[in-house]
């Protein structure tokens, strides 16, 4: 009995320390996973102050780092490669077997440059206004010296001529005619800048040339929607493109993909990127760790509206610093009621920090379903044809769907011809 207790107690063993060390080195996932699912602190978090633990951690980071590294130097490579001809051809027949024919369709975009109207300026008084300056006596926190210091001729001089100081301080006190007209005019002129002060209006396109790169970042969705848009936009004039997007991230679980770190080093590392376009929310609308430490920030509070917030101006900063215009796409109505919730409320911070960025804030829900509000699977064509534009989980989008909102993306690019 003991022969066969052994090898089983072995296996146990060996089971039960790798078990251990898998879950030492996959400490982030695990809590990520914790989070995404439950969205609360996992109980491993608890033992993330011990430095034994922290070990574990950042070998697996370092290890994830080796891995990306040949991933970076490829995607470097085949991105300073131009499309040729031949590559254009052969990849127009890969395409081929993903989209359909009707994706040329897609591509109705202006080659022509619209210039975008110059924000009003403020109208104010340009001339300069001539004051008249007096000499008026010290002030009363001024040093008064003794009478021993000073010449008694001095002292008498300037009390001979006080009345005459007086006057002349009420006529300038007095102004005339020509003063209050000038006064007037002022007056008038400022009430107009105040009145002519503005916003500035939100752009109707952005302007890339064919040098430049479009930048994709999001989740789920847009890892559906960003290829029809990069097709469209590879075969019809040669644009390159990058898609970082990733199923089951959002802005709230930095823990698991911190989308403001990953735009600012993909900004960084490609100069010539020209667009960023952001599509996510979804994985969003729930407690969130608090940056801070201690307990988790709930969903709609000040506080976690206050951390979302900055997330969404830290990457609309990051691309004004590099000169990268910005469309951000917001999120659909979803069939679940408490989830349809969240993304409504969320797209109301998206609208207004894009809006005071001056990027392009696209609504999509309409775009799905027409003029009617609120979730559907499907929609009418211009045929009056049901189509499914949604999935079966109630977030997703059929090709049909994924083709609307691309078709939209495009509409909102006007490419500068050389």
């Amino acid at each position: 009995m003991n022969k066969i207790n052994k090898p089983i107690f072995k296996v146990i063993y060996t089971l039960i320390i790798s078990g251990a060390l898998l879950i030492w080195l996959m400490q982030d996932s695990i809590n990520a996973y914790w989070t995404l699912t439950y969205h609360q602190q996992s109980p491993l978090v608890n033992l993330s102050h011990y430095k034994f633990w922290q070990l574990g951690s950042k070998i697996h980071q370092d290890l994830l780092e080796a891995i990306n590294k040949p991933r970076w130097k490829i995607l470097d490579k085949s991105l300073s490669i131009k499309v040729t001809t031949s590559e254009a051809t052969n990849e127009d027949n890969q395409d081929n077997n993903n989209v359909s024919s009707n994706e040329k369709a897609i591509i109705k975009t202006d080659s022509a440059l619209i210039t975008a109207t110059p924000p009003i300026q403020d109208i104010g008084n340009k001339k300069d206004i001539t004051k008249t300056k007096l000499l008026l006596p010290s002030p009363l926190w001024a040093p008064k010296l003794p009478l021993t210091d000073c010449n008694p001729s001095s002292v008498t001089a300037p009390i001979a001529n006080i009345e005459k100081t007086k006057k002349a301080i009420k006529k300038v006190e007095q102004p005339t005619e020509l003063a209050k007209g000038k006064k007037q005019t002022i007056e008038k002129k400022d009430e107009t800048k105040q009145i002519t002060k503005r916003p500035k209006a939100t752009p109707k396109t952005v302007v890339i040339n064919k040098k430049q790169m479009v930048f994709f970042a999001g989740d789920s969705m847009m890892q559906g929607v960003a290829p029809h848009v990069r097709v469209a936009l590879r075969k019809k004039y040669g644009i390159r493109s990058i898609d970082l997007s990733k199923q089951s991230t959002g802005l709230t679980y930095a823990s698991f993909f911190d989308w403001p770190k990953t735009v600012k080093k993909t900004l960084q590392k490609h100069k010539d990127i020209g667009l960023l376009v952001m599509f996510l929310g979804p994985n969003d609308p729930w407690n969130m760790p608090n940056p801070k430490g201690g307990k988790y920030l709930k969903f709609q509070s000040s506080a976690w509206e206050k951390v979302y917030r900055d997330k969404i101006r830290y990457i609309l900063e990051l691309a004004k610093k590099h000169k990268v215009q910005v469309i951000w796409l917001g999120t659909p109505d979803m069939r679940k009621v408490k989830l349809n919730k969240g993304v409504r409320y969320l797209n109301t911070l998206y609208q207004s920090e894009i809006k005071k960025a001056g990027g392009i804030y696209l609504p999509t829900q309409l775009l799905l379903t027409g003029k009617t509000a609120g979730y559907s699977k499907y929609a009418m064509t211009d045929s009056h044809k049901k189509v499914a534009v949604r999935t079966n989980d109630g977030i997703h989008f059929t090709v049909t769907g994924q083709k609307k909102i691309a078709h939209q993306i495009l509409s909102k690019i006007t490419i500068k011809e050389d």
